[in-house]
C-alpha cells in the first residue's frame, strides 16, 4: 500500500499555522489578564488603591529630603495626610536617604499626579522587561499579565519591576564581558539591597572582580547622596527606623521563611542556614543563569521583610525554569506563573520557591554526575 509523505512546503506551512495559533492563544491570555487586572484595580476602594500604596511612604521621603525629620514617623504621616487625606500606620519611610533624594522630583508634584506617573513608569519597566527577555516574548508577556506579585507591585506602588530590569541588564553585561557596567547595574539594586545579600557569593565564586569598581562607583554616589538627604547622623537614624515594628504589621503576609515558620520560630535560624547552604551550592556549581536565580530566590526567602511584591524579582527565574531538563521543575515554574496558588494555603509561594531552589540544586547534581560518567 503506497504512503504519501508531506512535502517540505507543507511541513513549513503546518509549523507556521501551529505557531500562529499558539501566538493567538498567548495574545488572548495577555489581553484577558490585562483586562482582568484593570477591572480589579478599577474596583478597588480608595483605601486599597491609594492609602495603602507603598508609594505614599516614598513620596513622604521625597518631601522630607534634607530635613531632620526624614525618619520621624509623625512627619511622614503629616505629609501623607495632607497629600492623600488618609494615613496607614505602617507606611513609614525605611529606605536609605539617597532613595528619598531620588523621590524628590516626584514629591514636587501633586500626590495623585506623582502616583499615576510612578505607576506608568512601572508599566514601562514591564514593557522593557518583555522587550529585553531573550526567549519567547509572547510567553513573557502572558506571564507578566497573570503573575500575582507583579500585579501587587503595580497596585502597591512598589519599585521591584525596576530591579528586574537592572538584574536582567546586569546579566546581559556579564555575558558580554562588560563587567564594570554589570557592577553599575548591581549597584543600582541597592534601592532594595536586602534582597541581594547573597550577591557577594556570586561575585566570589564566579570571580567577577571587575564588577566591584562599578558597584563601588554607585556606592560612593549613594553614600554622598545619603549625607545630602539625611544629614551627618543619618546612619543611626536609619538603623533606628529599621527597628520600628510598625513597618511589619502583617508578618504572616510576607513571602519569606519568617512568615512560613511564624508558628514555629524555633526552626527559623536552622531553615535560613539550610537555604543559604543550598543557595551557595547552586551559586558555586551552577551556570551564571542558575546562580543568579539562586541569589534572588535565597535573598527573598531569608530576609525578614519581603512582601508579595518582592516576588516580582523571581519572574525571570520561573520563565527560565519552564525550559529546565527536570519535568517537575517545569511544571512547578509554570504553576507559579499562574494565579492558582493564591487559592492554596498561606505559605504556598514560599514552598514553591524552596522547591524551585532544591530542584535546581538536584538538577545541577544530576548534570555533573552525567558529565563525570
Amino acid at each position: 500500500m503506497a504512503t504519501t509523505e508531506a512535502s517540505p512546503a507543507d511541513t513549513v506551512d503546518a509549523r507556521r499555522k501551529r505557531r500562529r495559533t499558539r501566538n493567538i492563544f498567548l495574545g488572548v491570555l495577555v489581553v484577558t489578564g490585562i483586562l482582568l487586572r484593570a477591572y480589579i484595580f478599577d474596583h478597588l476602594p480608595y483605601e486599597l488603591s491609594v492609602c495603602t500604596s507603598d508609594f505614599s511612604a516614598f513620596y513622604a521621603g521625597g518631601k522630607l529630603t534634607g530635613t531632620p525629620n526624614l525618619y520621624v514617623p509623625q512627619a511622614a504621616f503629616d505629609v501623607e495626610r495632607k497629600a492623600m487625606g488618609c494615613v496607614m500606620e505602617n507606611l513609614i519611610f525605611i529606605r536609605p536617604p539617597f532613595y528619598a533624594l531620588l523621590m524628590w522630583p516626584l514629591a514636587q508634584l501633586p500626590f495623585m499626579t506623582a502616583l499615576v506617573l510612578w505607576r506608568v513608569l512601572g508599566l514601562a519597566a514591564v514593557g522593557a522587561f518583555i522587550w529585553m527577555w531573550p526567549d519567547d516574548k509572547w510567553v513573557a508577556a502572558a506571564a507578566c499579565a497573570w503573575y500575582l506579585p507583579l500585579a501587587s507591585n503595580f497596585t502597591m506602588g512598589q519599585d521591584v519591576a525596576f530591579l528586574v530590569i537592572f538584574l536582567l541588564g546586569a546579566y546581559y553585561c556579564l555575558k558580554a564581558d562588560k563587567l564594570f557596567w554589570a557592577g553599575i547595574l548591581f549597584g543600582m539594586c541597592t534601592i532594595k539591597f536586602h534582597l541581594f545579600v547573597l550577591l557577594p557569593l556570586l561575585i566570589f565564586h564566579k570571580k567577577l572582580w571587575r564588577t566591584l569598581p562599578g558597584i563601588a562607583c554607585v556606592g560612593v554616589v549613594a553614600l554622598a547622596a545619603s549625607y545630602i538627604a539625611g544629614g551627618r547622623h543619618w546612619i543611626e537614624q536609619y538603623l533606628m527606623a529599621l527597628h520600628d515594628l510598625r513597618m511589619d504589621p502583617y508578618p504572616w503576609n510576607m513571602v519569606n521563611l519568617k512568615a512560613l515558620l511564624l508558628d514555629h520560630p524555633e526552626w527559623l535560624i536552622l531553615s535560613v542556614a539550610i537555604i543559604v547552604l543550598i543557595s551557595w551550592y547552586v551559586i558555586y556549581k551552577g551556570s551564571l543563569e542558575i546562580s543568579l536565580a539562586a541569589v534572588v530566590i535565597g535573598g527573598v526567602l531569608i530576609n525578614p521583610h519581603t512582601t508579595i511584591s518582592d516576588g516580582t524579582l523571581i519572574l525571570p527565574v520561573f520563565l527560565m525554569a519552564r525550559k529546565a531538563p527536570l519535568a517537575i521543575l517545569r511544571v512547578l515554574a509554570t504553576f507559579a506563573l499562574t494565579p492558582f496558588y493564591k487559592f492554596l494555603p498561606t505559605g504556598t509561594f514560599q514552598l514553591i520557591l524552596i522547591g524551585t531552589l532544591i530542584l535546581g540544586a538536584w538538577m545541577i547534581r544530576q548534570q555533573r554526575g552525567e558529565s563525570v560518567t
